[in-house]
């Protein structure tokens, strides 16, 4: 009976962590999912009354403190949102350091900069804003940046695992990481933004197996097993 029960438990210790893992990011997956679909809902909902982006006075972010454009973005779509917090740029509402990646650079966010205008959603999500350079008639040209944590300042603050970027075109949000960009940028290249390609993947694929093996491909296996 003994010799049963340690069996039962070495099984369980060896495999439990296994299954909390695969929790956390089927968590991850479906607070990704709504997230997108919340924001997306909002911008076009925002657009059916004030036009497209380019008519939102949207001033470039920059690296200082001036967030007017997007604070302009954030006072378009926050009225169909449940807004929980609205932290502007003031930090609160990210975890205050610096990002981690999937590689060994740092991210180059921080929930402290000033330069992001951010808050959080009812469910926790948090979400940071950064007015893009150039927003015209354009339907291509990226007029604003969103940073989104799933869980808000818990861990792992990492993009790929529970952060996710995505790119605001002038009538659309799309997620980094499309077939037209190399998916190998999520997680296997050590380059200028490590693992920013990985939201894409998350949501049209449905899983964060990118994090347990290196043979996935757009064209090819989209699962480790």
């Amino acid at each position: 009976m003994l010799i049963t029960l340690g069996i039962i438990g070495v099984v369980a210790a060896m495999t439990l962590p296994s299954l909390i893992a695969n929790h956390q990011e089927k968590t991850t997956v479906s607070q990704l999912k709504k997230a997108y679909s919340t924001l997306s809902n909002a911008l076009l909902l925002a657009i059916n009354e004030y036009g497209t982006l380019d008519q939102w006075e949207l001033t470039p972010s920059g690296n200082g403190s001036d967030v007017t454009g997007a604070e302009n973005f954030y006072n378009k779509i926050s009225p169909y949102m449940s807004i929980l917090s609205n932290c502007k740029n003031k930090g609160g509402c990210f975890y205050d350091g610096t990002y981690n990646t999937l590689r060994t650079k740092k991210e180059q966010f921080g929930g402290s900069a000033s330069n992001f205008y951010t808050f959080t959603i009812a469910d926790g999500t948090a979400i940071a804003i950064w007015a893009a350079q150039t927003c015209d008639t354009n339907p291509d040209t990226n007029c604003a940046v969103l940073f989104v944590d799933t869980n808000g300042k818990k861990k792992p603050n990492t993009t790929g695992r529970d952060a996710f970027w995505f790119r605001v075109k002038n009538n659309r949000i799309v997620p980094y990481g499309t077939t037209d960009e190399e998916f190998q940028s999520c997680a296997y290249i050590d380059g200028t933004y490590p693992s920013r390609s990985c939201t894409a993947w998350v949501l049209y694929n449905e899983n964060l197996d990118y994090l347990h093996c290196k043979d996935l491909s757009w064209n090819g296996k989209k699962k480790c097993k």
